[in-house]
């Protein structure tokens, strides 16, 4: 009744994308980190888990992706947000001091673009940006 196709076994797919999520998971987490180690290194802390924000800070979001391929090797490009956080209500101040790790975010990161949004952290409101980083990254096997 089903259709046979030559080199199909069942389970060929299902065990290569969980070989795929597995180097995926690894690499995720490698390269929120080394976001994290390179923001720090220009002066600006940085978080991977957003109940550890105390501003100023930049809480590295989980990013949107794209596979590029998954054959022996997994090659696939990602877009970090960034949110770059202020200190204190959002005046002016606030802003001068955002200016200020926006730069140094800048200067560290290789980003793409950024926007200016409101962060809320906790129950409270704080000037931000968001900041996009484009990373593409191989695993192979």
């Amino acid at each position: 009744h089903g259709a046979a196709y030559s080199g199909y076994r069942p389970g060929d797919a299902a065990t290569r994308n969980r070989e795929a999520t597995g180097r995926m998971t690894a690499m995720l987490t490698e390269l929120a980190q080394g976001l994290a180690d390179q923001l720090d290194a220009v002066g600006v802390k940085a978080v991977i888990d957003p109940r550890n924000a105390r501003p100023p800070c930049a809480i590295i979001q989980p990013p949107s992706f794209q596979i590029v391929g998954m054959a022996s090797n997994f090659l696939a490009t990602f877009d970090y947000t960034i949110s770059v956080v202020a200190p204190g209500p959002p005046n002016l101040d606030a802003i001068t001091k955002l200016y200020d790790l926006v730069e140094k975010a800048v200067e560290g990161l290789n980003v793409s673009s950024g926007r200016p949004v409101t962060v809320t952290v906790g129950n409270q409101e704080y000037a931000g940006y968001e900041l996009t980083v484009t990373l593409t990254a191989r695993k192979d096997d």
